[in-house]
């Protein structure tokens, strides 16, 4: 679980962007949003988002993660 302690987080919400038909990433970007089990800090919930990158088109796909972004964080906000 990306090097996180199963005993300090558990898995809220995982989620695989669709970038709906525009073919923009060679493969989706996903993401997970955890919370954390013990209380104490500030953040009780976070999210990681991984993607790979295919080397002729990292350009391209990495400008297009603000795009990534808002839609996993429209997801996760409900």
């Amino acid at each position: 679980m990306y090097g996180i302690g199963a005993s300090k987080v558990r898995l809220i919400n995982g989620y695989q962007y669709n970038d709906m038909g525009h073919d923009i990433f060679e493969r989706e970007p996903y993401s997970l949003q955890f919370e954390r089990i013990d209380d104490q800090g500030n953040q009780k919930r976070f999210s990681y988002i991984a993607t790979h990158t295919k080397p002729g088109d990292a350009v391209v796909e990495i400008n297009a993660l603000d795009d990534v972004y808002d839609d996993v964080a429209a997801k996760y906000e409900r």
